[in-house]
């Protein structure tokens, strides 16, 4: 497996990260949960596809995948799945919900937080059915902030330290969601997270 010389998957992740926000800085920090609480990182993954594609179709006024513009020529997102302990049915489980960091609004289309919000929850919600949509015990389906740098540039890195003894827990972005402009340095860190990935999936079925 080959990895970065001299730095680690948390390091050139960081590094990796704050290279794009110092490019394209965040806008609003967008934080969702899922009704079925995931309790694997692969379908809290396939459900934010899911939410970007149908918030980029709502955005864009388009109706197929190829008619979008291509990331930096349109907004992007950057995808974050964290770990948290929720109660259901009275049992303590650790179920992941995910974080969005939104940046390069070029033509201000999510023009300001309330905006984006009646867009998802009007708009997009009724098509995304694992979206949870009530509101119980102060969780709510999705909440939207104004990007804060000191709050949020290193919010999403918890998880390498609380969870790095933790199956996958040093891996913390979702680069498969996440618009990141493509260099040979950045696809050689992205390929050995994914060859990480699927090595520890392989070696779980």
């Amino acid at each position: 497996m080959k990895y970065l010389k001299n730095q680690t998957i948390e390091s050139s992740t960081k590094d990796l990260v704050h290279r794009v926000w110092d490019r394209y800085p965040p806008k609003l920090f967008i934080t969702l949960w899922w009704n079925d609480f995931p309790r694997e990182p692969i379908k809290s993954i396939s459900h934010s596809r899911h939410f970007k594609n149908v918030l980029l179709y709502n955005l864009y006024d388009v109706h197929k995948v190829q008619d979008l513009p291509k990331f930096p020529d349109r907004l992007g997102m950057m995808f974050f799945h964290e770990r948290k302990k929720h109660t259901i049915m009275g049992k303590h489980i650790q179920v992941f919900h995910t974080h969005i960091h939104l940046y390069n609004d070029q033509f201000d289309l999510t023009k300001c937080k309330g905006h984006f919000y009646s867009t998802v929850k009007d708009k997009c919600s009724p098509h995304i059915q694992k979206l949870f949509k009530g509101e119980k015990e102060g969780l709510t389906g999705i909440n939207v902030e104004y990007w804060n740098r000191e709050r949020h540039s290193g919010y999403n890195f918890k998880d390498l330290y609380h969870c790095k003894y933790q199956q996958d827990g040093d891996i913390v972005l979702d680069y498969e969601n996440s618009d990141i402009p493509k260099s040979r340095r950045i696809n050689d860190h992205i390929r050995s997270v994914h060859n990480r990935q699927h090595l520890l999936q392989t070696k779980n079925n």
